[in-house]
C-alpha cells in the first residue's frame, strides 16, 4: 500500500506576497484604485442620508422652545404664537421717525 502524495505547498512568507500577487483582501480591495466608485457611492449616501435627515431647528427667542424650522414656518402663517406654551416670541415695537 502506497502513502497518499503531500499537500500542495503553499509559500505564505512575506517574500512571496511581495511578488506581483493580487492582494484579495477587503482591505487590499480598499487600497486599490477600483474602489474610487465605492467611496463616490458612499458619499453620496451620507449626503443624501443627511438631506433627508438632519433638520433645522429654530429656537424662539422668548420661551426658549425649539421647532422643525419648517413647521414652525407654517405655524406661523397661521398665528403668532409659540404652539407649546402660547406665548407671543417677538416682540415689535413702533417707532416713528421724527423729521429734524
Amino acid at each position: 500500500m502506497t502513502s497518499p502524495p503531500p499537500p500542495p505547498f503553499f509559500d505564505v512568507s512575506p517574500a512571496a506576497a511581495a511578488t506581483n500577487m493580487p492582494d484579495l483582501t477587503i482591505v487590499g480591495f480598499l487600497k486599490s484604485p477600483e474602489s474610487f466608485p465605492l467611496y463616490l457611492l458612499i458619499a453620496l449616501i451620507v449626503y443624501i442620508v443627511q438631506l433627508r435627515y438632519c433638520d433645522v431647528v429654530r429656537v424662539l427667542p422668548q420661551c426658549g422652545h425649539e421647532f422643525h424650522a419648517i413647521c414652525i414656518d407654517e405655524w406661523f402663517q397661521l398665528g403668532s404664537t409659540c404652539p407649546s406654551c402660547r406665548s407671543i416670541p417677538v416682540i415689535y415695537h413702533h417707532f416713528e421717525c421724527s423729521d429734524p
